[in-house]
């Protein structure tokens, strides 16, 4: 792994992730299973081919996995949510825009040094493969909280930080347009 993507993803022990959400296995509870299917994730990195290298290496480590599978072959289907990796450089001037107006907007609103925003890379999938991959948008990922309290029953965002990202994002937005801040 390069040096590079240790730092950016420091706090994850695993960076690109298997997961297994979903199984069913066969037609009787007091039978042995004569099916099994697995539905779950399977993580890619940046960089990485989706479409060729990385779905070829996974369909053949199913295949090896077992003595058993060799001799039957598993059908693998590709389908559903599927999220492609997706950065810019992260010295690039949108990078540079949001981590300063961050620093910034935190100094306004805490009244105190601001504080340095995190750089870092995500092991989940965003909308921002989209931008970054077809629409050739450089593009990157902003926002209050932490994301390790979202999509839960608990889910929530502290005032304080809602209140600097929006200054962040505002200020960003108007340096980054060529506006007067």
């Amino acid at each position: 792994m390069r040096e590079m993507e240790r730092r950016l993803y420091a706090r994850y022990r695993l960076l690109y992730t298997l997961c297994i959400g979903r199984v069913e296995a066969g037609d009787w509870a007091s039978s042995v299973a004569n099916w099994l299917v697995f539905q779950g994730r399977y993580g890619v990195a940046p960089g990485e081919d989706l479409a060729g290298g990385a779905r070829r290496q996974f369909e053949e480590a199913v295949a090896q996995a077992d003595p058993w599978l060799r001799e039957h072959q598993p059908a693998v289907e590709w389908w559903g949510g599927q999220f492609a990796p997706a950065s810019i450089p992260a010295g690039h001037l949108l990078v540079k825009t949001i981590t300063t107006a961050f620093a910034e907007a935190t100094f306004v609103s805490l009244g105190k040094v601001g504080a340095p925003a995190r750089v870092e890379g995500m092991t989940y999938g965003a909308n921002m493969r989209l931008l970054v991959n077809e629409g050739h948008t450089p593009t990157v990922l902003f926002g209050p909280g932490d994301v390790r309290c979202s999509h839960r029953p608990d889910e929530f965002v502290p005032l304080s930080d809602l209140l600097a990202a929006t200054q962040t994002l505002a200020l960003a937005t108007v340096r980054f347009c060529g506006g007067v801040s």
